[in-house]
């Protein structure tokens, strides 16, 4: 019932680029399989992959930040992207960008939540519908905001997985390990979190139990950040 989507084809070309960048870098392997001007070749080609991705980002195609199938973050991956998209002709070195999130429940509307408020395509059905953590890169219109120097030139938005998933609760009560799924919902929010200027909880209204184990866990995000001199707003 997954439909293959972009984000898909992104998350293997990623741990492509991990995985050769990884033992090209290591010169024992380097230097015994290949010639000094193949591995030269080898490391030109590899570049490509971050500077596609970093134009792809630019343009509004969405960036998986979070990989919600492994619940790990492709750091390689993530800096050389970030890497080309600074150097882009388009990019000013100067422009500010703002990034918000999104967190709460599974099916309270997050991802309809950021499609309706910037007319925007992430994917929404009944149940599970996002894993892990996506980012999209929205240019602001300065004109709207004249004689405001604090708009930023773009804002980065990050639609994350719901908390309290029925699913994610089966699979680790089939793996025996009842207790982490509250560790690994920690970390996606301690994640998330520390990445934006602005989280924001979206939940039906009712002051439930879930809703209460959420808070906690933004509580426990904001002094884990607070460690790193992080304070973004909730």
């Amino acid at each position: 019932d997954q439909a293959i989507r972009v984000v898909h084809f992104q998350r293997e070309v990623g741990q492509i680029f991990e995985v050769l960048d990884h033992f090209l870098n290591l010169d024992e392997f380097s230097k015994d399989v290949f010639e000094n001007q193949t591995l030269a070749r080898l490391k030109t080609h590899l570049s490509v992959l971050p500077r596609l991705m970093a134009e792809l980002f630019f343009k509004m195609s969405p960036l998986e930040l979070l990989n919600g199938e492994l619940t790990a973050v492709p750091i390689t991956w993530l800096k050389a992207v970030m890497e080309e998209l600074r150097n882009l002709e388009e990019v000013d070195p100067n422009l500010r960008v703002s990034v918000a999130c999104i967190m709460g429940s599974q099916s309270t509307g997050k991802s309809t939540f950021l499609n309706s408020l910037f007319n925007l395509t992430f994917p929404t059905k009944d149940g599970r519908c996002t894993r892990g953590s996506t980012a999209l890169m929205l240019p602001v219109d300065k004109q709207k905001f004249s004689g405001k120097t604090l708009a930023p030139d773009f804002v980065i938005l990050i639609d994350t997985e719901g908390l309290g998933s029925p699913e994610n609760l089966n699979e680790f009560i089939r793996k025996g390990n009842e207790h982490g799924m509250q560790l690994r919902e920690n970390k996606m929010v301690v994640f998330n979190a520390g990445l934006s200027n602005l989280s924001i909880i979206n939940s039906y209204g009712d002051f439930d139990v879930q809703m209460m184990d959420i808070l906690r866990m933004m509580l426990f995000s904001f002094f884990r950040l607070d460690y790193c001199k992080i304070n973004p707003l909730m």
